[in-house]
């Protein structure tokens, strides 16, 4: 599995690059002011659409603020997971407009990790896992799902 990989950012309509590992794998998050705030860990779609042994693994997810505030940089992780192994992560997030959306996803020519056998790969998408925004609802901070390798 291939855990320094890259990831492609858009926020707030800007494209960015980025290393996966955009800082250490350890955040020191900064403490969050009282607002209005919901970090909701939107979608997950992984690529290809059929996976088969021998493919490699991208995809690409999306993270939203559905609060009413901004919610302030580096309060918060975004984090990727493949069978329980981090492949992806963020621990030096920009600060998040009301109803603005950050996409994350594999540059071209990176993957997450390569289908070796038949079965099902478990995938987990996490912001804010250290619980350290206060927000309106804790319920949508997490996707889970599954993506079936074939022959």
């Amino acid at each position: 599995m291939n855990i320094n990989i890259h990831h492609v950012v858009l926020s707030l309509g800007v494209l960015l690059q980025a290393a996966c590992s955009r800082s250490s794998s350890s955040a020191r998050l900064s403490s969050t002011p009282p607002g209005n705030y919901d970090l909701v860990a939107a979608s997950v779609d992984m690529m290809p659409a059929t996976v088969r042994v021998g493919d490699s693994i991208t995809g690409e997810h999306i993270i939203r603020n559905a609060g009413r505030d901004i919610i302030p940089g580096g309060t918060h992780t975004v984090h990727f997971y493949l069978d329980g192994k981090l492949v992806s992560f963020d621990h030096a997030t920009g600060a998040r407009q009301p109803g603005t959306f950050s996409k994350y996803g594999c540059s071209p020519g990176h993957e997450y990790m390569k289908a070796t056998k038949p079965g099902r790969i478990a995938y987990r998408l996490v912001v804010d896992e250290e619980n350290n925004v206060p927000e309106t609802d804790e319920t949508n901070n997490e996707i889970k799902g599954e993506i079936e390798v074939i022959p």
